[in-house]
């Protein structure tokens, strides 16, 4: 699930390498790639997608979200909900942050979740003088209801092996600004379903949002296109079938 080298140490060897492996299923080409290129018999990694539950998200709007966050109606929302740690590069997101309220202060951040390095994003947030701009929800466990209420949904992850929390946000039909780390340019296809900037570019990621924000055309494009591809690729029916081919083959 990791898009970390295979190390060619005693525990790497006994877990990836020992002979009685018959298969090794990565979520997504990247992950396979990386894998691959420790393997002495690469032939047995495949790739088998991570599908998401797509009924989960038949839910109505949470349509108080935005009262109980102190945001305003005209408020335009951009919000992550990944874990706060450190792959998922939450130091850039205050950076992009910073830059892009800078330009429209009708523009709000969302930190959506909880992680161990919380207090320390929190710190560095009031460190930029973003008191206002971003604000931190907290864990919630009614992220469907959620997610329709943003605008934008911005990951800048530095480490990732697929991110299914930008296929959540597809289904939702909200736009995404994402980076191209690990497998997230295999689901945020650049151009076509999203924008996929180069992981800790500060300004780049600035201006997809701002240019995303700013063209309704093209984030309905991207939606569409981004709905579209979750239903035909990522539902987690599709994922199991994939590993119960998998499990199949091995056993014959």
């Amino acid at each position: 699930r990791t898009d970390f080298p295979i190390k060619d140490s005693f525990f790497g060897r006994l877990k990836y390498q020992h002979p009685s492996i018959r298969k090794i299923l990565c979520v997504s080409e990247k992950i396979s790639e990386i894998v691959k290129s420790g393997m002495n018999r690469p032939e047995i990694v495949e790739t088998v997608y991570s599908g998401i539950d797509l009924e989960r998200f038949n839910v109505p709007a949470d349509e108080s979200f935005r009262e109980r966050n102190a945001l305003a109606v005209d408020d335009i929302l951009v919000g992550n909900t990944s874990a706060i740690a450190d792959q998922k590069d939450y130091f850039t997101f205050l950076k992009v942050a910073k830059e892009v309220t800078e330009k429209n202060e009708r523009i709000k951040f969302l930190i959506i979740g909880d992680g161990p390095m919380k207090e320390e994003i929190k710190a560095f947030s009031d460190e930029l003088g973003l008191k206002g701009k971003v604000i931190f929800t907290g864990f919630i466990n009614n992220i469907p209801n959620v997610l329709p209420q943003l605008d934008l949904f911005f990951m800048p992850s530095k480490e990732e092996g697929l991110g299914t929390s930008l296929l959540d946000a597809m289904i939702c039909k909200v736009p995404i600004v994402s980076t191209r780390a690990g497998g997230i340019p295999e689901i945020v296809i650049d151009g076509e379903t999203g924008f996929c900037g180069e992981v800790g570019n500060v300004d780049m990621l600035a201006d997809m949002i701002l240019k995303l924000l700013a063209d309704q055309s093209t984030q309905e494009k991207f939606v569409t296109n981004a709905y579209n591809m979750v239903l035909n690729k990522f539902d987690y029916r599709t994922t199991a079938e994939k590993t119960l081919k998998a499990y199949k083959e091995v056993l014959v």
